[in-house]
């Protein structure tokens, strides 16, 4: 599955967004606030032009290159 790299980062902001709490209250924030929000700090770094990046393709998406690495019997070298 290929995506963009303005995509993950997208996605990211929105879970991020998903525990954020002001003055120990949580927002609330529904999943289309915390899109909205996500695309609008998308747009907002695109319009300063300090992202022309954002468009370029990550093959497999952010798990590609685990699930790449060799698989061996010791558990440890495979997270160490």
């Amino acid at each position: 599955m290929a995506c963009t790299k303005g995509e993950l980062l997208r996605h990211a902001i929105a879970f991020a967004l998903r525990g954020v709490r002001l003055s120990g209250r949580r927002l609330g924030l529904t999943e289309d606030d915390r899109m909205r929000v996500a695309d609008d700090t998308l747009r907002e770094l695109r319009r300063h032009g300090a992202w022309k990046d954002l468009d370029d393709v990550i093959d497999g998406g952010p798990t590609a290159a685990l699930s790449a690495r060799p698989k061996t019997g010791n558990t440890s070298e495979q997270f160490g």
